[in-house]
């Protein structure tokens, strides 16, 4: 199938962000494992794991990302129509992501979580970096290659994944969160950037 590399709609993301959210509700109910791999649940963290799939040293096909996408306990499908709609959104989220990622101005921004509390907005990043984070996770040992580099170029993602971090966040304002929360996205692009070379893709031949 020839999908378009498009993003999605706001109708198209709130479908998908739901889906996500409520996939499989009865299964995991019945089912529940102390442990288990509940999957992505959310669009910002599905965002941050598309994101890291085709930014990194290969190519991960369909067969490996999409049953990170489920965890442990594939959607019940009510029909073969009714998985090639999610799929459908599942796959041109992706192909919007790397479209993004092709463009040498600043076009891509990562999909964060917005929250308002006593009126005032709040950007939730963490689920992003937890995608993101998933999405090396299938291939880790080439991420590896990277070194001390790219362990530089993640610091601004990883820094809101792990114990380490939030206790270095714990010690910041809320001006200097936001400063490290704006450097996620510049982070996204080099990192996009450095494997892009190291794999020897031009951009025009993507």
């Amino acid at each position: 199938m020839n999908l378009p590399m498009v993003p999605l709609d706001e109708a198209e993301r709130d479908e998908l962000d739901r889906f996500l959210l409520y996939r499989g509700e009865a299964e995991i109910d019945d089912t529940y494992v102390e442990g288990r791999d509940e999957g992505i649940l959310t669009l910002s963290e599905l965002d941050g794991f598309f994101t890291a799939i085709v930014s990194g040293p290969k190519e991960i096909v369909v067969s490996h990302w999409l049953p990170a996408v489920w965890g442990d306990v594939e959607p019940a499908w009510e029909s073969a129509q009714a998985f090639e709609r999610i799929f459908t959104l599942l796959s041109r989220h992706r192909n919007g992501i790397v479209a993004s990622l092709l463009y040498p101005e600043d076009v891509f921004e990562p999909l964060f979580m917005e929250r308002e509390v006593a009126g005032k907005r709040h950007i939730i990043v963490h689920e992003w970096c937890m995608g993101y984070l998933r999405g090396i996770g299938l291939a880790q040992e080439f991420w590896e290659n990277g070194g001390d580099e790219m362990l530089g170029l993640l610091m601004p993602i990883d820094i809101f994944t792990n114990d380490w971090g939030w206790k270095i966040l714990e010690r910041l304002n809320e001006e200097e969160k936001a400063v490290l929360k704006n450097e996620i996205a510049p982070a996204a692009r080099a990192i996009y950037s450095y494997w892009l070379a190291r794999r020897g893709i031009c951009a025009a031949t993507f």
